[in-house]
């Protein structure tokens, strides 16, 4: 099952869009991340290209407005330094 991500990023009025497909074990445990969200550990995901390996959520953030259905998840995530980063994700079926 794979797993679109967005992020939107705002700062200084500039902005940056950024996108991966990664591949998670199921939708449910990809929202538990979020749902449970525990401040003490970094989750991450691989790319399903192989080449975007990353963090799906940092150590020490905070998330709020989280929103959530069947198919699409959003919240916005602060992380340590302040920033603010808005997660997009989507369900993906193949």
């Amino acid at each position: 099952m794979y797993h679109g991500e967005a992020y939107e990023v705002w700062e200084l009025n500039e902005e940056d869009f950024q996108s991966r497909i990664i591949e998670y074990t199921s939708w449910e445990d990809y929202l538990n991340i979020f749902k449970n969200y525990n401040v003490d550990k970094r989750y991450t995901a691989h790319g399903i290209l192989g080449s975007m390996h990353g963090i799906v959520i940092h150590k020490n953030s905070k998330v709020s407005n989280l929103k959530y259905d069947d198919f699409h998840l959003s919240c916005d995530i602060k992380h340590i330094d302040g920033f603010i980063d808005r997660k997009i994700a989507y369900l993906i079926k193949v």
